[in-house]
């Protein structure tokens, strides 16, 4: 599971990190002081924050995130995402197609640790 520092600045090198968990995407909280900053100066030149602002730091987040798991062409891992957005709304579809290389599949959470573990018992 990863926090916020996770997105960026560390590198595991070669089998070190084999899966990713994030439990929601990452997007900035909207209560804080910067975020709604941003967000106001945005809308005051009639703009969109959602769309201009924060999806477009989510998806490089999302994109960061994926990173650390796959560095290299040979890399394998599980990239995990709990969110629900990420499938339901066009914008989690958006932050899909930003994945280079994804097979995107869909499991109910009691069937994951099985498929998880067969999956990296194959490597």
């Amino acid at each position: 599971l990863g926090a916020a520092s996770f997105f960026e600045g560390i590198d595991y090198p070669d089998r070190l990190l084999e899966m990713v968990i994030l439990t929601r995407l990452p997007f900035d909280a909207p209560e804080a002081a910067i975020t709604k900053a941003r967000y106001e100066r945005l809308q005051a030149a009639g703009r969109d924050p959602f769309t201009e602002d924060a999806l477009p730091r989510a998806t490089l987040r999302l994109r960061q995130s994926f990173g650390r798991l796959i560095r290299t062409e040979t890399d394998r891992g599980i990239f995990v995402v709990l969110d629900p957005r990420f499938i339901t709304t066009r914008y989690g579809r958006k932050m899909q197609k930003s994945l280079p290389n994804i097979k995107p599949m869909t499991l109910p959470l009691t069937d994951m640790p099985g498929y998880i573990k067969m999956w990296l018992d194959r490597a």
